[in-house]
């Protein structure tokens, strides 16, 4: 077959040669191809503000959250929806550890958040923060009492949640002794006194 080549100049060539069209022709076409990408499409996570509040925390901070107390002795019902940092001097809970293997002392507790966005679980682990003046529930049944460590009220609440019957005030704070036990006797006959092995440290507390 002929086919037009160079500048113009005919010569003959086989089947295998380039074609190029000539006028009245019809250039070929070909069919456009699709490249499919393998596995499943996804779309990012929505934005999850309250698992970006949890995240943001870090071991040492303080918390702006205490034990309401209507949880029960049982239950922890957390003051707020998400953590906010807030001064040591003044925060009630401080967080020592961001992993879900918190320990169980009696002043701490884990503070976990499961977002449906991206899967992912966020834990606080935290601990109880205290200074002279404080006021904590507690159930007070005349021969010992129940304290809610983790919680804050005011030293002036008229109601307490069912499950206390009162309020205990935090008047002094102290290093402990290695051989304390929480056997030790307070300075007044209507004083209590709970040792924190963790954190180290006693605190006398008064009935009001």
């Amino acid at each position: 077959m002929e086919v037009v080549h160079g500048r113009g100049r005919r010569v003959r060539g086989d089947s295998d040669s380039p074609r190029v069209p000539v006028r009245g022709s019809r250039p070929s076409q070909r069919p456009a191809r699709w490249h499919a990408r393998s596995g499943p499409w996804r779309c990012p996570p929505e934005p999850d503000p309250t698992e970006d509040a949890f995240k943001a925390v870090s071991v040492g901070d303080c918390l702006d959250v205490v034990d309401t107390g209507y949880g029960g002795e049982e239950k922890y019902d957390w003051s707020e929806e998400e953590p906010n940092t807030a001064p040591c001097s003044t925060a009630r809970v401080r967080v020592y550890r961001t992993t879900s293997d918190c320990a169980s002392a009696r002043d701490q507790a884990t503070w976990s958040y499961y977002s449906s966005s991206s899967g992912e679980r966020t834990a606080l682990c935290r601990e109880g923060q205290y200074h002279n003046g404080d006021c904590l529930l507690a159930n007070n049944d005349g021969d010992s009492a129940s304290i809610a460590l983790l919680s804050s009220v005011n030293c002036t609440d008229r109601q307490v949640p069912s499950a206390y019957n009162g309020i205990f005030v935090i008047t002094a704070i102290y290093r402990a002794t290695a051989s304390a036990t929480t056997g030790l006797p307070c300075r007044a006959v209507r004083y209590e006194h709970i040792l924190v092995p963790e954190g180290g440290r006693r605190r006398h507390t008064a009935v009001p």
